[in-house]
């Protein structure tokens, strides 16, 4: 009872309600939608954070490194970023790790920004896809990868946000171990294990990717004031790939390993793109950002 009592506390959660409440009440209504979009992203990202460190116990964990992980490190696996006495579970880093991790930046640095106007009078799609796929070169291929790469070499374990997503050879491994692990890291701890027990594995696995698309319908469909309920369904089929590849059915069709896994895999991941890049959020949000980073009208 106690177990079940310490899960289902509210300690740390009213930052992850609060502020995003805070930044949609203030953020001036004349801002562009982006912008929205961006406070409210930032605020549940703090949210979380907070809850992550109010929720994990700090016995052998300094200040500095308490601060560097609610500060510089964008994971939400506080119980092994805070142990001072866990070793890396992930391999040193290598001179080629770095300069991947490097050329990435610096090809997502060219992509997003655009210097020399590529895409400048391109299809509103490839403007703004050039944008995305270089913000996330950048960001999540580059520096931070570099940044798990510094901490790694100094004992910290700082597991790759992104882990080699395009090589899954199934659903379940992409979301739950390769792409953005510390959104699965948040999902895992706090919605998809403790409803594991009571509820199974199956409503476990549904509720976890909705709780995925409700977070994404407050950082896109809500300032984009549009497409509401589609973030939601993308993650909703994420999860209902996941099922079918477990299913006895599924498994005997090879889903869930080698090439045929990838495939299915891949096929989840990019074919329902239109239902999370949708309409409202691509005209309202990404392609404005874009026109605003590149100073392009």
């Amino acid at each position: 009872m106690s177990n079940m009592t310490h899960r289902l506390s509210l300690r740390g959660w009213s930052m992850v309600l609060l502020l995003p409440v805070c930044v949609a009440i203030v953020w001036p209504r004349s801002a562009p939608q982006w912008t929205l979009m961006w406070g409210v992203a930032f605020s549940i990202y703090f949210g979380f954070k907070w809850l992550t460190w109010r929720r994990t116990v700090l016995t052998n964990s300094s200040a500095l490194r308490q601060l560097t992980y609610l500060f510089a490190w964008p994971g939400m696996d506080a119980e092994a970023f805070l142990d001072s006495d866990r070793r890396p579970t992930t391999p040193p880093p290598t001179p080629s790790e770095v300069a991947i991790a490097g050329s990435n930046a610096f090809g997502g640095v060219i992509l997003t920004l655009d210097p020399w106007g590529w895409f400048d009078h391109s299809p509103r799609w490839l403007f703004a896809w050039s944008g995305v796929v270089g913000y996330m070169l950048v960001l999540h291929f580059g520096v931070f990868r570099l940044l798990s790469c510094l901490l790694r070499w100094q004992g910290i374990d700082a597991v790759p946000i992104m882990n080699q997503p395009f090589a899954a050879t199934s659903v379940a491994s992409l979301w739950g171990q390769r792409w953005n692990t510390a959104f699965s890291d948040l999902i895992h701890r706090f919605w998809f294990r403790p409803l594991a027990r009571p509820l199974g594995l199956v409503h476990a696995t549904w509720i976890g990717f909705g709780v995925s698309g409700l977070i994404h319908e407050a950082v896109m469909s809500f300032p984009a004031r549009g497409g509401y309920g589609l973030p939601t369904l993308y993650f909703l089929l994420q999860a209902g790939g996941i099922l079918l590849e477990r299913s006895r059915w599924g498994k005997s069709r090879g889903l869930g390993r080698g090439a045929v896994g990838w495939l299915f895999a891949m096929v989840c991941l990019i074919a329902p793109l239109p239902l999370f890049m949708n309409p409202a959020f691509f005209g309202n949000i990404v392609v404005p950002f874009f026109q605003a980073l590149r100073g392009v009208s």
